[in-house]
């Protein structure tokens, strides 16, 4: 899952059988170790030959192995899916910012300008702080703003 493009995170983020599966086999193999743990420290109250308790141990270790993996696979998988849902809100975000980042630079190259002009045509200094007043014009982004996203 490491090297997934967005459309496949964003596919594996909103499985809803991917979700289903870790949400229930994540807490069986945790209750399984601790079952296959209690088990074998209560083993010593079991006689049994000396073959059969080797046999159980490997199958001890075996089955501890494979479950512990298995649960570190899970929560890896997990991790990654937050990760990756992470990515693509944070996409989206920049998606929906866009318009009032485009916005802002539009009008602040517009006032730039105007005061550019009104220096080469020589306009008294009394009109500078006109154009200074005129970068910070927020009031026409919300203007703008609905016909930026009537575009989208």
């Amino acid at each position: 899952m490491l090297n997934e493009t967005l459309e496949d995170a964003i596919f594996y983020s909103e499985s809803v059988y991917l979700r289903v599966m870790l949400a229930v086999r994540t807490p069986l193999l945790c209750i399984a170790l601790v079952l296959l743990v209690i088990l074998h420290l209560n083993r010593h109250k079991f006689v049994a030959h000396h073959s059969l308790s080797v046999l159980l141990n490997c199958h001890f270790v075996w089955t501890f192995i494979l479950c512990f993996i298995t649960a570190v696979d899970h929560f890896h998988t997990i991790f990654l899916l937050i990760f990756m849902y992470q990515i693509t809100e944070n996409l989206r975000m920049l998606r929906i910012m866009l318009p009032v980042v485009w916005s802002h630079v539009i009008i602040t190259t517009g006032a730039c300008q105007f005061f550019i002009v009104g220096t080469m045509m020589q306009i008294s200094t009394r009109n500078f702080p006109l154009f200074e007043d005129s970068i910070n014009v927020l009031f026409l982004q919300g203007i703008f703003m609905p016909l930026f996203f009537l575009r989208q």
